[in-house]
């Protein structure tokens, strides 16, 4: 294997190790928000705050993740964080927002 292809395992192996690890918080999410609304059991403030940390550590990630174009693989930084700002960041940024403060 060459240098650049270690780094490129070495960026998909983290990439994928976060995203495995957002499941069990998105699992809990998907269970509790709706017992929370349909039965006023109290805000799950701690659980929110899990959530976001998940969610920001995967946008930290995703601004060194490579992806493919026109069966390209691109893997330079300035690419892929100029892609990510410019499609996912803002849905990403969205979704970490600390609603409950409001």
């Amino acid at each position: 294997q060459t240098k650049a292809d270690k780094r490129r395992n070495r960026k998909l192996h983290l990439h994928n190790s976060v995203i495995l690890g957002l499941y069990p918080v998105l699992v809990a999410n998907l269970i509790l928000i709706p017992l929370e609304i349909s039965y006023d059991l109290g805000s799950h403030i701690a659980l929110a705050i899990c959530f976001d940390v998940a969610v920001f550590s995967l946008i930290l990630v995703k601004f060194h993740t490579p992806y493919e174009f026109k069966g390209l693989y691109i893997d330079d930084d300035k690419l892929i964080r100029r892609r990510y700002l410019r499609y996912e960041f803002w849905f990403d940024a969205l979704a970490c927002f600390p609603f409950y403060l409001a």
